[in-house]
């Protein structure tokens, strides 16, 4: 089960784990990458966000940017990823991630950088995942 709202904004950890407690011991759970990670902060996803950005804090933000503010949403997913016993994280991509030269650079560096261990990497961008033609990385289904 893929858990939407991760996407939005990361649950609390007491959350996670009362959700683990709740499944029975086979199901498995996919956190579904956050929002600040994979779309611009323009996309109208980021309203159901619950936290303030400025205006300046948004450029750094989305299409897998290498910077401080995209690696930190990530290590809070992966802090996630343990207590639910997610073998998958899902990063669901805009229709505007195109393989630019900019969005294919960010995308080999997001996965490069986000090092090994931890659940695979499932990329979601259908009908454009064919334009990437980056290194591959074993932790990335695309």
């Amino acid at each position: 089960m893929a858990i939407q709202e991760s996407f939005y904004n990361l649950p609390r950890l007491a959350t996670v784990e009362r959700w683990r407690r709740a499944a029975p011991p086979p199901f498995e759970f996919v956190l579904k990458a956050p929002q600040l990670i994979t779309h611009e902060p323009t996309s109208p996803t980021y309203r159901r966000l619950r936290i303030e950005l400025s205006e300046r804090q948004k450029r750094h933000y989305g299409a897998f940017k290498p910077t401080a503010e995209v690696y930190r949403a990530w290590a809070d997913t992966l802090t996630l990823a343990p207590q639910l016993r997610s073998k998958v994280v899902l990063f669901q991509c805009p229709a505007s991630f195109t393989p630019t030269p900019q969005h294919t650079a960010n995308l080999a560096a997001f996965f490069e950088e986000g090092g090994a261990g931890g659940p695979r990497r499932g990329l979601g961008a259908p009908g454009r995942v064919g334009g990437y033609r980056g290194p591959r990385c074993g932790h990335c289904q695309i």
